[in-house]
This record gives C-alpha cells, structure tokens and sequence, in this order.
C-alpha cells in the first residue's frame, strides 16, 4: 500500500510541478515520493524473493503509507514557505552599505 500511495503522491507532485509558475518546490516533493516509490519496489522484491506477496495491503502498512503521505507533504509545505520567505528578502533593499558607511 506505501508504494502505491507514494507513486501516486509522486505522480500528483510531478504534474502540479509542471502546472504550477515556479513549481520547483512541487518538483522537489515529486523527487522524495519518487524515491520513496523505489524504496518501497526493493522492498517488494525483497519480500516476493522471500516467499511473500510483491503488496502488503494490510492496514499497519496503509497507516505508514499516510504517514509517508504526511512526511512529504510537509516536506512541500516547508519548500514553499521557506520560498517564499526568500523572494520576501530578495524583493527588499538592502541599507547596510548605507549605515555602515555612517558609522565610519
């Protein structure tokens, strides 16, 4: 169930990266779900090499599938504010060339 929550939050973060103006945070977000999805490919691998299903659709696993869910999209809500707060600085004048030249 994580692998296919996490494609899917991949698959959604990709197309609003491409949507979006400046959609690098999205596209950041895309890349940890996408990295996240081939984790959890190993994993099944790992697991139908071992005897078991390639999916674990039990409910232990969709609760850590909504926790991966949660993590990443916090990751993208971070992007986005510590973002926006760089364009806010970015905008602004910088006066320290003009008080420092007065104190001298």
């Amino acid at each position: 169930m994580c692998l296919i929550l996490s494609a899917v939050a991949a698959a959604f973060f990709f197309v609003l990266g491409r949507v979006k103006k400046d959609g690098s945070s999205a596209r950041k977000a895309s890349l940890a779900f996408a990295a996240a999805s081939l984790m959890w490919c190993v994993d099944g691998v790992s697991s139908a090499l071992a005897g078991e299903g390639f999916f674990d659709l039990s409910a232990g696993d969709f609760v850590l599938g909504l926790i991966v869910l949660a993590a990443g999209s916090a990751l993208y809500v971070l992007l986005e504010v510590f973002a926006k707060a760089d364009d806010g600085f970015a905008s602004k004048p910088h006066r320290h060339g003009a008080e420092h030249s007065k104190n001298l």
